[in-house]
């Protein structure tokens, strides 16, 4: 993977650094589908938090995992247990230390959605969708 430490994003290996390190021609990312807010269903749950120093990794951003924890503590009463055997995460924009966020939980038949965003909703920091291992009624 090749970033652009700019404007810190995941950018194509150009073919001038693919010819000196080599590629062996396999993508491993042919294309990552949008997780977009449900139109149809309403909110379930909002909660808000604050990010702290425990969250961060070497980079000084959320780690990636926290952004798993942080799902099911959106997550409402009935739905607490709840095991995934999938999880799509759409990284938009990098949260930090002390960012004051919420996160929206929305149900869809076996589908789980959670958007992270500012606090007053100008800024969208993740999409997650979590599928299901086992049905929900």
């Amino acid at each position: 993977m090749l970033v652009d430490i700019e404007k810190r994003k995941p950018i194509k290996i150009p073919e001038e650094v693919a010819k000196i390190y080599g590629d062996n021609g396999r993508r491993i990312f042919k294309s990552i589908d949008r997780v977009n807010e449900p139109s149809e269903v309403e909110r379930a749950n909002r909660i808000s938090y604050k990010i702290l120093r425990r969250d961060l990794d070497f980079n000084n951003h959320v780690n990636n995992a926290v952004y798993l924890e942080l799902i099911y503590e959106a997550l409402t009463e009935e739905y607490s247990r709840v095991k995934f055997k999938d999880i799509s995460v759409n990284y938009v924009n990098e949260l930090k230390f002390g960012y004051e966020i919420v996160i929206d939980f929305y149900k869809e038949e076996d589908k789980f959605y959670f958007f992270f965003k500012s606090k007053d909703e100008s800024q969208i920091y993740a999409r997650i969708c979590g599928v299901s291992a086992t049905p929900i009624s």
